[in-house]
């Protein structure tokens, strides 16, 4: 790998506040040979005066703006890999920024670890007002190259390791081939995004934080109603889906992964009945993977009768 070239897309909604800060820090990179690719899914706010701004910019080669809300992050994220043109990409979401080396040392280690497909830098976590601190869920790992199915196995199971899409760049042939797994997706579509292009090569890795990951109160990772929980839950099924029918886990730590989902989708019923005052028999089940149906019917069978004693008083049985 020479001097490849680069897409960067940078799908936005709503982050009109970190656009500039965000698009300096890509025009302000010390690797050079790259395009960007400017997407906005109907932003509500000044969005998208900002980016008409770039119309000029001869590294901008797209902007293209919604007319309607696409619904799903990783819809744009598709539309930004059918529009790009380079052997690489960058997925920079709005809202993050990097260092001026990130994008060099991720040709770099790429190039150091031929069969990589994909790549990703430590971060740094940092507020709407750009106070920086650790990032507790860091791959604790030296910078190298590393067995796709082994990084999956040890920081892509209970969780996602790799939390943040800016601070990775992978092979756009890969991507195009998963995309579409994780288009209808609206929470965790990247962790099934990660692992299924780790199942498929190896992992280059740099433990140097080249990444500014913006955490805010407004971020789609926060899901403290009960709509988003579920929809998160739900997704991690297809998550585990993903590991079991591919080999990368065995039966017994599926297991293990579904009853802590069975646990955590339970603990969210108190707040569901109590904020929509429901009867079991109103929760539909319509739509649901036959995963979810099970799962939500066996915290019915453990939870029902002491969550509607407490919301509703004492019932028949």
């Amino acid at each position: 790998m020479n001097k490849p070239f680069v897409s960067i897309i940078i799908p936005n909604y709503n982050h009109a506040a970190f656009l500039k800060q965000r698009t300096d820090s890509i025009l302000h990179q010390t690797y050079t040979n790259y395009e960007i690719i400017l997407l906005d899914d109907c932003s509500t706010d000044n969005s998208k005066d900002f980016l008409k701004q770039y119309e000029t910019n001869e590294k901008v080669s797209v902007i293209d703006i919604n007319k309607k809300n696409s619904g799903s992050p990783f819809k744009q994220w598709k539309k930004g890999l059918e529009l790009a043109k380079g052997e690489l990409i960058w997925i920079a979401e709005s809202d993050d920024y990097a260092d001026a080396n990130f994008l060099q040392t991720a040709i770099n280690s790429l190039s150091n670890c031929q069969s990589a497909i994909l790549f990703s830098s430590a971060s740094f976590i940092v507020d709407e007002s750009d106070n920086t601190r650790e990032n507790p869920l860091t791959i604790s790992l030296s910078s190298g190259c590393y067995n796709g199915a082994e990084i999956i196995r040890q920081f892509l199971v209970d969780r996602n390791r790799i939390v943040n899409a800016s601070a990775c760049v992978f092979k756009k042939e890969e991507a195009l081939k998963h995309i579409e797994q994780i288009i209808d997706f609206k929470m965790v579509g990247d962790w099934l995004f990660w692992v299924a292009l780790l199942s498929k090569g190896m992992f280059a890795y740099s433990d140097k934080k080249l990444n500014y990951f913006r955490d805010t109160s407004f971020s789609t990772r926060q899901h403290y109603n009960w709509q988003k929980k579920i929809t998160r839950l739900t997704e991690e099924l297809k998550v585990l889906e993903f590991l079991f029918k591919n080999k990368i886990i065995r039966e017994e730590l599926l297991n293990k992964r579904l009853e802590t989902i069975k646990n955590r989708l339970c603990w969210s019923f108190p707040s569901i009945f109590s904020a929509f005052k429901l009867k079991e028999d109103d929760l539909t089940y319509e739509g649901f993977s036959i995963a979810k149906k099970e799962i939500l019917r066996h915290c019915f069978e453990l939870k029902i009768r002491s969550i509607k004693n407490k919301i509703f008083g004492k019932t028949n049985r």
